[in-house]
């Protein structure tokens, strides 16, 4: 998220917008449109002093109003994007705006999907609410919005970590892995810097017990990083294939979509494999079945151990 620059001059306005491309949805808060963010009058009508640019790039610096501070998530409105992770940073930008009382526009290319997404997720933060119940007060404010089945999920997810990123939880971690490894060449530094952002937001974070290389205890993982379901009821007489998963690390430092063997970084012991065809990615025993994520990286067994 970047905060721009600030360009133009805005004009004394007298009367009211006839159409406006933004709606007052709570105290301060509009959702809108793009052609509401590059609206002078309406900028200057509704006392917006942010606005919030949810879209694949950043409103210009040249259609940028003096005395408003722009903000930018860089999003596109397709279901594997990632906003969950923003919601933090949205919400502390959106909160300040509210709390001094001046006007706050968050804004997609239609206020649909996107910046609506972003609305929802701060009003269930703020009001302590679930998301069905926001989506509606929002909808009755502007009844065109519809975030994608993709967010929706998100919102969802982040109703269950009591509105806050919980980077204990199995489920918020194995989302970030699917949403962020889909393409690993393009995204895999945005997936370590994601999940740290996370990590650093969860103040009870606990990684559990270390595995280290059985030739040279280099560390090598944490409980917290191996990839299994949450262990409910429903999972517990199941048999268990006894391999182990685990999220990619940042010392493996593998970048491409190929079957790679992993070693350790310093002893040089084969400890796993990575890639398309190994492992096995359909699994389902009593601690894969279920998992929402790709098990591209196995550990080989006897190569590492716990302490």
């Amino acid at each position: 998220m970047g905060k721009q620059g600030i360009q133009s001059t805005l004009k004394k306005v007298d009367t009211e917008p006839e159409i406006p491309d933004m709606d007052k949805i709570w105290d301060t808060l509009y959702l809108g449109e793009m052609s509401g963010a590059l609206d002078e009058k309406q900028i200057l009508w509704y006392n917006i002093k942010t606005i919030v640019t949810v879209m694949e790039e950043p409103i210009d610096n040249r259609f940028h109003c003096e005395g408003v501070a722009y903000h930018w998530i860089k999003a596109e409105d397709y279901e594997e994007e990632d906003l969950l992770t923003h919601f933090h940073e949205a919400y502390d930008i959106i909160d300040a705006a509210v709390t001094a009382k001046t006007g706050v526009l968050v804004h997609c290319r239609a206020g649909i999907s996107r910046s609506a997404t972003i609305v929802i997720a701060y009003l269930m933060r703020k009001l302590q609410k679930p998301y069905k119940e926001v989506r509606a007060l929002v909808r009755s404010r502007r009844d065109c919005i519809e975030p994608n089945d993709g967010f929706v999920d998100q919102l969802l997810l982040f109703e269950s970590m009591a509105y806050r990123l919980d980077a204990n939880n199995c489920h918020f971690r194995q989302y970030l892995l699917q949403t962020l490894m889909m393409s690993p060449d393009a995204r895999l530094m945005l997936y370590y810097e994601r999940m740290s952002v996370a990590e650093k937001l969860t103040p009870d974070l606990d990684y559990g017990p270390q595995y280290v290389c059985t030739g040279c205890d280099e560390g090598l993982f944490n409980e917290i990083h191996v990839l299994k379901n949450d262990g409910s009821d429903m999972y517990k007489n199941m048999k268990v294939c006894g391999r182990v998963f685990i999220e990619p690390q940042r010392w493996m430092g593998w970048t491409k979509v190929t079957e790679t063997v992993i070693r350790c970084q310093t002893c040089g012991q084969l400890v796993g494999r990575v890639g398309p065809t190994y492992p096995v990615i359909d699994c389902q025993c009593g601690h894969h079945m279920d998992v929402d994520s790709p098990l591209k990286v196995e550990m080989t067994a006897n190569m590492f151990k716990k302490i």
